[in-house]
């Protein structure tokens, strides 16, 4: 066999057990994890220093009812989809929950914010725990 067909068949050997162990992990981690999205990855600065730009982050499934919430560094951080839209998703620490007319709903903050975010975020919102 020549020496070009062999590099080429090492390579695209190597590259389909790369494809494999990717897609393999992930869906161990899904499973894992109990989460959709259990990988992400930070995108802003609102989390730091606890969590930088670019940071991968493993999201679990989490019962909203246990979560934890209290400002820095205690309360639980946690990914949920944006209020109002359905395709952005935001890292912040829950720091205020409340039950009302049988309603979970929570305060959330990124750590570098010098505010709370605007919204109360529904129980039905939340993706997961960081």
């Amino acid at each position: 066999m020549d020496d070009r067909v062999k590099e080429i068949l090492r390579y695209g050997i190597t590259f389909a057990v790369l494809i494999a162990f990717f897609f393999g992990g992930s869906y161990i981690l899904k499973g894992y994890l109990g989460s959709e999205y259990p990988i992400m990855v930070v995108v802003s600065q609102s989390m730091v220093p606890t969590l930088g730009v670019g940071d991968f982050i493993f999201v679990a499934d989490v019962n909203p009812e246990q979560l934890n919430a209290a400002p820095y560094p205690n309360g639980d951080i946690i990914v949920f989809l944006r209020p109002f839209t359905n395709d952005e998703y935001i890292v912040h620490r829950a720091v205020e929950k409340q039950t009302k007319n049988g309603e979970l709903t929570f305060v959330t903050k990124g750590d570098n914010n010098a505010v709370a975010d605007g919204w109360r975020l529904s129980a039905s919102n939340v993706v997961g725990k960081v």
